[in-house]
């Protein structure tokens, strides 16, 4: 892990950590409505892919005991297409889902996904520190191993305000493992990291799928022909792991390709309230 193995409590007995150094899960999962967050999961013949949350919901139980938080989640994964030229196929969904919160002003180790320290570890470390990764936000999290031979290793870490932000797990013996890190977040004007906007709910509009775009395979440039007079807002290029390659004009009905490297590439064309994804391919 990139931070968890810079260590600032090493054990290899039980430890004893007062509540008032660790923080609260309220502290933690401090959440207001329109607040992002966007994951990736990382690995041996992990292809690219994306979990990206919106807090769209937030209230209390009636007895006032139980914090719910209502998400929606804009995901994709991806696999390779073989043939004479591989290339990625995304997948793409969403989904709406509820994360109950209870005893909130307890330890943040007291939360369920927390795994507190058993004899039979071989070692267990709790971390308290800034991630700086995550621009300096207060971070608790713990690393474990469950034997002293071919180590399974285990971690998570959780940021203040911003939930759980990392869950690895790796087991050298099988010469597996994985990572699970928040990327991205907003919460009202505070940004961090950059956004993954691949291919961001893709809707089905009538007005934008009447958009022309053509040549498919492009060379030096694409035709956008626009016969509804739309009014766009943006027109953008990006590779396939959401990275910006290029920002048109809204008026410009031939986009320039001539200095952009071949291979598969989204287009991204927004109006007031829609966006249509175009996959294209520059030979």
């Amino acid at each position: 892990m990139r931070k968890f193995y810079s260590v600032i409590l090493v054990i290899l007995f039980p430890i004893f950590i007062s509540a008032q150094e660790l923080m609260t899960i309220n502290q933690v999962f401090d959440f207001e409505i329109n607040d992002e967050f966007h994951f990736k999961s990382t690995g041996e013949n992990i292809l690219p892919n994306a979990d990206r949350i919106k807090i769209i919901g937030k209230y209390y139980s009636a007895d006032n005991d139980t914090l719910n938080y209502i998400r929606f989640h804009d995901s994709y994964w991806s696999e390779i297409i073989w043939g004479d030229e591989p290339y990625f196929e995304y997948h793409f969904s969403t989904e709406t889902d509820t994360l109950s919160l209870w005893n909130l002003d307890s330890s943040i180790s007291s939360y369920d996904y927390w795994i507190q320290y058993q004899t039979s570890m071989y070692s267990y470390d709790t971390i308290i520190d800034t991630d700086n990764d995550l621009c300096g936000v207060l971070s608790n999290g713990f690393t474990l191993s469950t034997n002293d031979f071919e180590h399974e290793l285990i971690s998570r870490a959780f940021g203040e305000g911003l939930g759980m932000t990392e869950i690895g797990y790796s087991y050298p013996s099988e010469n597996y493992g994985y990572q699970t890190d928040l990327f991205y977040y907003k919460k009202g004007y505070l940004e961090c990291g950059i956004a993954d906007t691949n291919a961001v709910s893709i809707i089905e509009n009538e007005e934008l799928d009447k958009i022309n775009i053509y040549p498919i395979p492009a060379q030096n440039y694409l035709r956008i022909e626009n016969s509804n007079t739309v009014k766009l807002l943006a027109i953008t290029l990006t590779d396939i792991n959401g990275h910006l390659i290029r920002k048109y004009g809204i008026s410009e009905t031939i986009l320039d390709l001539s200095d952009i490297p071949a291979g598969f590439y989204f287009l991204n064309i927004s109006s007031t309230n829609e966006r249509i994804v175009k996959k294209i391919f520059i030979e």
